[in-house]
């Protein structure tokens, strides 16, 4: 299972203790249940037999209203971030922007103009921030033979999508993901209502680019709050939240995984420069490499490998994979890369 999942559904856990002595089928949430719903728990997709969230991904949205429930592969965004402005309107005429890189598979082809695209928020095993779909038809225009999309509406709605632009780019640098995988960068705007975020809270963001289908391929997860690498802040003036983190280290990337795997390259490119300074290659501490600085959290470490190889492995306390291995000689039936 994912770290990342495994923090999230730690958090649930923790959510859900109460007192003790619980009685599945009570109609109470009480003791470790997760939920109850009485006579009808095992029935609804949503409450197991066993008052246990049915959540696949861990993402706190049962999989039976969950649009996304494949996240155990790992289609998880990159640079999210969201910012909510006009919080002090009196109307309740706030507007937000979201704006990231999805990871997903584009089979079938990605179309938002005839499927339409949908973005949700949530609060982690709690109530709904934002649900909205653009769909498909008017108001999208496709662009260069179909790797990009824009959407425009107006805000007739009290909780409507204003503007989408998503693009196919290559995948972001430092990922490991397959040739299966395709990465598009979106911006999702919407303005004309109090969408109560909350600075402090666990929020889940959903965006579905087969917008009618539940527990489709097509979709990407982000996660924001206290216990993930991406945190919701509220501004200095009171009128904005942001959630997201700064672009750091040498990598440029905020996400743990990317930032071992843009280290471990980093690493063995800089391993090769070793060699040619001393007549072999170093093992021990990655930072005596000449020329590699680590990105934040990221611990490396090199070692030598038969009579003329190395391995270099990157591991982050919040990443979902345990560990990055580059290997100078991976064999015939492997790769010089692994993550697991």
């Amino acid at each position: 299972m994912a770290r990342r999942t495994l923090i999230l559904c730690g958090l649930a856990v923790l959510m859900a203790v109460g007192r003790a002595g619980a009685t599945c089928g009570a109609g109470v949430v009480d003791g470790f249940e997760m939920c109850d719903d009485g006579p009808a728990d095992g029935t609804d997709g949503c409450c197991s037999a066993t008052c246990q969230r049915v959540d696949f991904d861990g993402d706190g949205v049962c999989d039976a209203e969950d649009s996304c429930a494949v996240n155990s592969i790992g289609l998880f965004m990159k640079e999210p971030r969201i910012t909510v402005d006009r919080l002090d309107d009196p109307l309740g005429e706030q507007a937000f922007r979201f704006a990231g890189t999805l990871i997903t598979r584009p089979d079938p082809p990605i179309d938002p103009a005839t499927n339409g695209l949908r973005l949700s928020l949530r609060y982690f095993f709690g109530a709904d921030v934002f649900d909205a779909t653009a769909p498909g038809g008017a108001g999208w225009i496709t662009r260069g033979g179909g790797t990009a999309w824009t959407y425009r509406a107006r805000p007739s709605s009290a909780r409507g999508i204003t503007r989408v632009a998503l693009k196919q780019v290559p995948l972001p640098a430092g990922t490991a993901f397959s040739p299966g995988f395709a990465a598009f960068a979106f911006v999702v705007q919407g303005r004309g209502a109090r969408y109560a975020f909350a600075s402090q809270e666990h929020l889940v963001a959903t965006i579905s680019l087969d917008a009618g289908v539940l527990d489709g391929l097509e979709c990407s997860d982000a996660f924001f709050g206290p216990s993930v690498p991406w945190h919701c802040a509220a501004g200095l003036s009171g009128t904005r939240i942001s959630c997201g983190a700064r672009r750091v280290g040498p990598c440029h990337v905020s996400d743990p995984d990317d930032m071992m795997v843009c280290d471990a390259l980093d690493a063995a490119a800089a391993e090769s420069r070793y060699r040619e300074a001393h007549g072999a290659f170093l093992a021990g501490d990655c930072t005596d490499l000449p020329g590699f600085v680590p990105s934040p959290g990221v611990v490396c470490s090199a070692a030598l490998s038969g009579a003329a190889g190395f391995v270099v492995s990157t591991a982050h306390a919040s990443a979902r994979w345990r560990s990055c291995d580059w290997i100078s000689d991976p064999g015939p039936l492997s790769t010089n890369l692994t993550c697991f």
